[in-house]
């Protein structure tokens, strides 16, 4: 079990390495989640339209903004968590700041 850690590239600031992180982990991994069927075997407890959230969700987010969570297609298997610092990602935080924090709840 790990976080997925990519080489530091000579010349490459902590926060480029940090979005290089972040968008790696969007392809090697499903970040964004997905409503399934009910029928779907996953737990979750966000239910909407006959669906249930499979997926990050905003209690994975802490109060320093570093997401983690795992997947649940690693979760059985090398159990590979996702750790993304939010603030080392200028884009993520412009859209966050959009985001009341009274409402950061949920998928």
């Amino acid at each position: 079990m790990g976080n997925k850690v990519l080489p530091r590239v000579e010349g490459e600031s902590e926060s480029g390495r940090y979005a290089i992180q972040f968008e790696g982990a969007i392809r090697q991994w499903d970040v964004r989640g997905k409503w399934v069927d009910m029928s779907d075997p996953r737990p979750s407890a966000i239910l909407a339209r006959g669906k249930k959230w499979i997926g990050p969700t905003w209690s994975h987010v802490d109060a320093n903004l570093v997401l983690r969570w795992t997947p649940s297609k690693t979760e059985e298997t090398s159990g590979e968590a996702i750790v993304i610092d939010f603030r080392a990602c200028p884009m993520v935080m412009e859209e966050l700041a959009l985001v009341p924090e009274e409402e950061r709840k949920g998928p």
